[in-house]
């Protein structure tokens, strides 16, 4: 159960870091020219 809820908790953070990624990306490329 530990291994997998640390599993689990990873896969959250990295998702939402792509997720973060993709937010600051998006204005950047929207905002130039």
């Amino acid at each position: 159960m530990q291994y997998e809820i640390r599993v689990l908790r990873k896969i959250l953070i990295v998702k939402t870091l792509l997720l973060y990624g993709m937010g600051s990306l998006v204005p950047d490329t929207v905002t130039s020219p």
